[in-house]
């Protein structure tokens, strides 16, 4: 969606209003187009949100606070699950993380390693290849 001011205040006021917490988020721009990407959790459980009537609200509601600054361009919003890592660094460990997803069938969408000496920290944005998103239970 086009960027524009007050975006990012009216998006949050939306998730804070349908009580969710902002668990981390990053937000991407260039020219007059932004992407938000924004983990949130339910407020009560501090899990993953998985009512799919909450889920269409929050949809609904998200993009209508991004369409109203172009009314010629489509927004979309869609939930991901995030898969985070801690591990010991070692050489190929990235190429075995996205190897391993692929195998399980799930598709990364977006991605951030930050290596800091021994130590590694993965984040991936991941759905299944059906478009669900990963299970709760799955190890």
């Amino acid at each position: 969606p086009s960027d524009r001011p007050g975006q990012l205040s009216e998006g949050s006021t939306v998730l804070t209003n349908l009580k969710c917490n902002v668990v981390n988020s990053k937000v991407w721009t260039h020219n007059t187009a932004t992407t938000p990407i924004v983990q949130v959790t339910g407020e009560e459980t501090g899990g993953t949100i998985n009512d799919p009537e909450r889920l269409c609200m929050m949809k609904q509601l998200l993009c209508n606070v991004l369409r109203c600054s172009n009314k010629f361009r489509n927004s979309n919003t869609i939930d991901y699950s995030v898969l985070t890592i801690w591990c010991k660094d070692r050489p190929k460990l990235l190429f075995d993380t996205i190897f391993t997803l692929t195998d399980l069938q799930y598709v990364v969408f977006h991605g951030n390693v930050d290596a800091k000496g021994p130590v590694v920290h993965q984040e991936h944005c991941i759905r299944h290849i059906d478009g669900s998103l990963k299970k709760s239970d799955t190890k």
